[in-house]
Parts: C-alpha cells; structure tokens; sequence
C-alpha cells in the first residue's frame, strides 16, 4: 500500500542499480578531474587502471585478504603492502629512506587517514605515479625504461 515502508524486491533492485550507476559515474568523474589535473593521457591513465587492478588481485592473493580491498564507498584500493610490491617488481630498489618516504607518500593519498593499515584508491594511485614520475623516486624512471 501507498506510505508503507514496504519495498518490493524489484524496486529495491532499481534503486540500488540507480545508486550504483550514480556511484560509479561519480567516480569516473573524478578520474578524468584527476586524469587532467595530473597532465596523463587516457591512454596512461588507462595503462595505470589495468596495473591498479593487476596489484589489486595479486595483494589479494598473496595475503588471503579478500575482506578489506574497498573504501568505505566501495571503491577498490591497493594495500602499501601491494605498493611496495609493486614498486619493487619495477626493479626499483627501496632503501630503508625511500621506504618510510614512499609510506609517508601512501599515507597521505589514504581517504581514512589510515598510516600503518593505509590503503589508496585510483585516484590515489595517479598521483602516487605522478609523485613517483615527477621526483623519479628511488630511481623509477631508470628503472621503466629498461636503463
């Protein structure tokens, strides 16, 4: 009946099809605001979604930690963890200095604010490459291009 706090399923279905849309249109929002912001092409940024979500799945794996990989929006993120990992498998070497100064760099992009337990969203994630690109941190840029 009309004013009864009953919702039938199919509407409930809708309206969570309506809030993840508007969610997930939000988001790409604000990849392209930082896509732009950071000077990556869509190619780049593309190229870093793939990687993000590369990492994503092997953290997943190599921690058995399949509970805590969204934000509380529901967004997926990348562990320090992972992002040491992943700096690592560009054979870049992480001096105990570029350790604490990549954590410090992880832990200021964490939406929560998070320091020991940080994790970053994409959005996150670009301007950690940039940061990394921009400072050609613990020789990344020698690294990449295979020198």
């Amino acid at each position: 009946p009309e004013g009864s706090p009953d919702v039938k399923f199919w509407a409930f279905v809708q309206l969570i099809r309506i809030f993840t849309t508007d969610r997930d249109k939000a988001e790409e929002e604000e990849v392209l605001r930082v896509q732009k912001e950071l000077n990556f092409s869509e190619g780049e940024t593309e190229e870093f979604r793939q990687v993000f979500r590369v990492w994503i799945k092997k953290s997943r794996e190599l921690s058995g930690d399949k509970s805590h990989s969204k934000t509380s929006a529901g967004q997926e993120t990348l562990t320090r963890d992972g992002v040491d990992r992943l700096v690592r498998s560009l054979g870049v070497s992480i001096a105990p200095y570029n350790k604490d100064l990549l954590d410090k760099k992880v832990a200021s992009l964490d939406d929560e604010g998070r320091t020991e337990t940080a994790r970053i969203n994409f959005c996150a994630f670009l301007k950690l490459m940039r940061w990394m690109l921009d400072t050609n941190f613990a020789g990344v840029n020698e690294a990449a291009s295979g020198k």
